[in-house]
């Protein structure tokens, strides 16, 4: 979870952070997909089931949050559904 990660992960203005989400055993096409100086091709890379997230968090003005979600099938409902979760106010 990102919660686990330290601050000091993290940019003073900006962070980045990427999740796979795969099935077992593909550790190793995950790898050969991350080669330096190569634009890695997630959308063939996925397979079904499997999800990738790009999280952007801001930290200063200026700077916004994204969330990039890509699924090698449509997942509209799915995540359309997430919008009736209600959001925890935190006091």
């Amino acid at each position: 979870m990102l919660t686990h990660f330290s601050e000091d992960t993290f940019g003073d203005k900006v962070s980045w952070c990427s999740i796979f989400s795969l099935k077992e055993n593909r550790s190793q096409e995950l790898k050969n997909l991350m080669h330096p100086g190569v634009p890695p091709d997630v959308a063939a890379f996925l397979q079904k089931d499997e999800l990738f997230f790009n999280i952007v968090c801001s930290k200063e003005t200026g700077y916004f949050d994204s969330l990039l979600i890509k699924s090698p099938e449509d997942i509209e409902r799915s995540l359309l559904s997430l919008q009736a979760i209600p959001y925890p106010v935190i006091r």
